[in-house]
């Protein structure tokens, strides 16, 4: 079974504007670690997060996760295709988020 563990709620933002059809872009991009069966240890990945409808990135909190079934898609050249959804880890507690000070 994949799993999927964050560590931090840090957000990484990269803006700019389209070279395509020179409209503004933004993508927020939180660090997880994916276990997978075929490695021996997690493996650093980085997951696009959603924006709320004022444009503030929504982190995953600390803790364990499993893919939801709907992160599984087939794209338009029929290839199966994946866009992370997380779930919690129901055997796994979330750890509390630190406050900055």
């Amino acid at each position: 079974m994949i799993s999927i563990e964050i560590l931090s709620t840090e957000v990484k933002t990269r803006k700019g504007i389209s070279q395509k059809n020179q409209k503004p872009y933004s993508i927020s991009e939180q660090d997880a670690y994916v276990s997978l069966p075929s490695e021996p240890y997690p493996v650093k990945i980085t997951l696009n997060i959603k924006e709320d409808d004022f444009g503030t990135p929504k982190p995953y909190s600390p803790g364990k996760y499993k893919l939801s079934a709907d992160s599984f898609y087939v794209d338009r050249y029929l290839n199966l295709a994946i866009t992370p959804n997380l779930i919690a880890d129901s055997s796994s507690k979330p750890q509390p988020v630190a406050k900055s000070a």
